[in-house]
């Protein structure tokens, strides 16, 4: 319900990268899942979207899901699903103590992480401009992610 997507080629296409830049100026939030560096390697970083940004915008928010954040000792380090609830400390709570950690059935990391990022955009647009939606329609929203 009044929905729109489109899909880009960031990796292989300027003109793809410069209508992404042009979505910007209506958009209210950038979600992302490229490894670290990725985006800022084709131009697209949180910098240079913010001085692409028409004047009057009031302002662009932007999350990252990473399995270990843009920066630090393994922020280069590709994670499963064990191994980020493991870091986590959701493992500790599963299983019996003499036995190794038990999975969920399903990627709790991931969902977690869309979640809580949803959550952090949220805020983050509060915060910024005394947000408060009348509905989610007023969210405009530009979702950058690697196909799974």
């Amino acid at each position: 319900s009044g929905k729109r997507s489109v899909e880009l080629d960031l990796a292989g296409s300027e003109s793809d990268r410069a209508l992404f830049r042009s979505a910007l100026a209506s958009a209210d939030a950038v979600l992302e899942s490229f490894a670290p560096g990725t985006l800022a390697g084709w131009g697209l970083g949180y910098e240079a979207l913010v001085e692409c940004l028409p004047s009057g915008h009031p302002g662009l928010v932007m999350a990252s899901i990473t399995p270990y954040g843009q920066q630090g000792p393994y922020a280069e380090f590709k994670a499963g699903d064990l191994e980020l609830v493991a870091m986590g400390g959701n493992a500790f709570l599963s299983g019996d103590p003499e036995r190794p950690p038990l999975r969920c059935s399903q990627p709790t990391a991931g969902y977690h992480a869309g979640a809580e990022a949803a959550v952090g955009l949220l805020l983050g647009l509060g915060l910024d401009r005394a947000w408060v939606p009348d509905s989610m329609s007023m969210f405009r929203f530009v979702n950058a992610n690697w196909p799974r």
